[in-house]
């Protein structure tokens, strides 16, 4: 991967550690996005649900590339209008096996290229408890990231490749970096709390 590795020659560089902090705040301001849109019935993530059209091969779609989604206006509910008939029996086995949706789409009498899928309405407190577990999440990888730094940092102090002095400065720098990475969260979730 392209991700920085620790390099003793450079130790006061810690671009791996800023990598880690960066890709685990991508991935936990997804899942915030997601979760805050409707969780699981936001179109996007039914829109990128796999599905495999040809049982007799391994490969999958996106969801998006074999059907249009709808969201009906002023109602719960979602229709997927299927481009080629072929395919609504595979997308409706994806939808019925994705746990996130975990229901099987109802067929429309007068066109069989289209399915309809119930939203269910989420609970408030179920929707702002998945939301302090998404950031609960987040500020474990950010512990755990700096954890896993600091044990290489150990290391080469025991190994004598770095002075006491330089790993009190980097345990420091590390800190700094961390509590920078918490304060963010802090503030998302506050921003969170705001609009929930």
């Amino acid at each position: 991967s392209d991700a920085p590795k620790p390099n003793v020659e450079e130790p006061f560089d810690l671009a791996d550690l800023e990598y880690a902090f960066a890709k685990g705040t991508e991935h936990h301001l997804n899942e915030l996005t997601k979760a805050r849109s409707g969780g699981r019935f936001n179109p996007d993530v039914l829109g990128a649900l796999r599905v495999r059209p040809d049982k007799k091969s391994p490969e999958t779609f996106p969801l998006h590339e074999l059907a249009a989604i709808v969201p009906k206006r002023g109602s719960r509910k979602v229709s997927i209008l299927v481009h080629e008939l072929a395919n609504v029996k595979p997308i409706m086995t994806a939808i019925q096996a994705s746990p996130d949706f975990n229901q099987q789409p109802q067929r429309v009498e007068d066109n069989e290229q289209e399915l309809v899928l119930t939203v269910e309405a989420e609970d408030p407190e179920e929707a702002a408890k998945r939301l302090k577990d998404i950031l609960n999440a987040w500020r474990q990888q950010v512990r755990d990231a700096k954890h896993k730094r600091e044990q290489v940092v150990k290391k080469w102090l025991k190994d004598g490749k770095i002075v006491k002095d330089d790993f009190t400065r980097l345990e420091k720098e590390m800190q700094k970096l961390q509590d920078k990475k918490m304060a963010e969260i802090k503030a998302k979730e506050k921003e969170v709390e705001g609009k929930s």
